[in-house]
């Protein structure tokens, strides 16, 4: 089992449908902690409602980001990953293989579900993003990370990108950060240029990516929803109207990038 971190901000809605698609494709893989916070009662009504539609996760409100952060990576587990809640699982991870690569090579830094051969766009830098594998087999790829740019070069993700606990735990408590933007700017700024281990690797096909149709943050000017943008007081609104996004009716059918657009359809929630 690997630990997940989940991050989340006024998006009950859009983490729903998250935690529907690691219920689709990764059950059983996850011990899904969600740090939450909720900008007022409107969206606390929200993920009340979530909360007892999804059962078995560790749910916490956010009080002091970096010190919760660090009392969720408290744990046995061997792994640890985080996401945010605009990522989808749209694929199936297979835990017995990725967590066996990771005995074969130390020098592996991490594995990443949203870098494939398909990815060869970078949606925030509008740039390729050519990922030319150092080597393969039938089911992963290998790269040097160092070596890349855009997404290929960039290791350390929150879009799911699993790591060694100990090995992340250690420079999570290295940094000073107080929000997942900053979590993830102090992490890259701090470790991407003298980190040690060189290896990245995915399947060949992506299997998460992250929609980017709405922001929670203005720590940085993320590119977003400019083909599909939706604001979170609508999406809010809708779930607590008893819809729900339609996971059936995304179309995944063009991913090419590590973020992409999606339009999101909707339907009513049946229990």
């Amino acid at each position: 089992m690997i630990n997940a971190i989940i991050f989340s901000f006024d998006r009950a809605m859009q983490l729903h449908l998250l935690l529907e698609s690691i219920k689709n494709n990764a059950k059983g893989i996850f011990n899904i902690n969600v740090l939450y916070k909720c900008s007022n009662e409107e969206f606390k009504k929200s993920y009340d409602l979530l909360k007892d539609r999804f059962k078995g996760i560790n749910w916490v409100e956010e009080t002091n980001f970096k010190e919760q952060t660090l009392k969720l990576m408290e744990t046995a587990l061997n792994f640890t990953c985080f996401m945010v809640d605009d990522d989808i699982l749209f694929g199936k991870l297979k835990e017995n293989e990725i967590l066996n690569e990771f005995n074969k090579d130390e020098n592996i830094i991490c594995f990443s579900p949203r870098q494939a051969l398909n990815t060869n766009y970078c949606y925030s830098m509008r740039c390729e993003n050519i990922i030319l594998p150092d080597k393969e087999n039938e089911m992963f790829i290998y790269w040097d990370w160092k070596k890349r740019y855009a997404d290929a070069g960039y290791a350390i993700s929150l879009d799911c990108h699993i790591f060694r606990t100990k090995e992340i735990k250690k420079m999570v408590k290295a940094i000073n950060f107080s929000n997942p933007n900053l979590l993830e700017a102090s992490l890259n700024q701090t470790f991407s240029e003298d980190y040690p281990k060189e290896v990245m690797f995915g399947y060949k096909q992506s299997v998460l990516v992250g929609v980017p149709v709405n922001t929670v943050q203005n720590t940085f000017e993320n590119r977003k929803g400019e083909k599909f943008g939706i604001d979170t007081k609508e999406l809010n609104d809708k779930y607590l109207n008893g819809e729900i996004i339609n996971y059936e009716r995304l179309d995944f059918s063009n991913i090419n990038s590590a973020h992409c657009e999606l339009e999101y359809k909707f339907k009513s929630y049946e229990i």
